[in-house]
């Protein structure tokens, strides 16, 4: 069952419609939920007297308008400009406000690509994998375009994939993107989790096939095994307490001598 937001501020009859998500809105809680939603996609465009306008001729709030048309005159940035209007809900918490200055303060200085990364990996994060998936292919698609990324950026965006698949137990599909990290970027620990989905689509003999001779393999395949052995363990029935022991014991007269057992 979804939540009710409750709406404090009046209602638009002309809707104010949100470049890039193509959302329509009409009241101020419901622009700040979209904001504090797509929060990688505040930049400068959202600095917008028409805006400012609207929330002025459409919800009356005169006050408000005024201080947002400042801080687009004075070129204000749209980190102050997007708190404010948060602010002006009585709906976030101190905490909650905090954490969007907080991601907002880290997008500040990336990139376009950075920040289709940001929320590529916030979908995942929701449970939301066939979106991210398909925002980290768009990801994949800009970096061949330009070849001035990063190998460590790109290794990441394939490990994340990787991820993804994992998730879906995809272990072949997981493996490639764990494999493609590793060629791009040469991060050592991304062995661990490509040899660990190989070993769950390989039959034996492939897998064996894989790992021999190879000595940074064999070690990695030593912590796999000890892994899944400590998990295999925990997934085990516990055995009795030992309060449930005594207990058994005392009804078989185990904890007393023979000739002081009593029926």
């Amino acid at each position: 069952m979804g939540s009710l937001i409750l709406c404090y501020s009046q209602k638009a009859s002309q809707p104010y419609e949100l470049a890039g998500i193509h959302r329509k809105v009409y009241t101020l809680e419901e622009l700040g939920y979209y904001l504090n939603e797509y929060l990688y996609m505040v930049d400068e465009g959202i600095l917008n007297e028409g805006l400012c306008s609207w929330i002025f001729e459409e919800l009356g709030m005169e006050a408000l308008a005024g201080r947002l048309f400042r801080i687009c005159r004075s070129c204000g940035s749209p980190e102050q400009f997007v708190m404010l209007i948060l602010k002006s809900i009585p709906l976030y918490t101190e905490k909650e406000l905090e954490k969007v200055a907080s991601v907002l303060e880290k997008l500040k200085n990336q990139n376009e690509t950075e920040r289709k990364k940001f929320k590529a990996d916030s979908l995942a994060d929701d449970g939301q994998l066939e979106e991210a998936m398909l925002v980290y292919m768009e990801i994949l698609k800009d970096i061949r375009e330009k070849e001035e990324t990063k190998k460590e950026f790109e290794g990441r965006v394939y490990a994340c994939m990787g991820a993804l698949y994992g998730k879906q137990f995809l272990y072949e599909q997981a493996a490639a993107m764990y494999e493609k990290a590793y060629e791009v970027w040469k991060e050592e620990s991304l062995l661990a989790p490509y040899l660990y989905c190989c070993r769950k689509y390989m039959d034996k003999q492939a897998y064996e096939t894989l790992i021999k001779g190879k000595e940074a393999y064999g070690k990695i395949e030593e912590e796999l095994k000890k892994r899944l052995q400590d998990e295999k363990m925990k997934l085990q029935p516990a055995g009795p307490s030992l309060l449930e022991d005594l207990k058994e014991r005392y009804r078989a007269g185990e904890m007393f001598d023979k000739q002081e057992k009593v029926c």
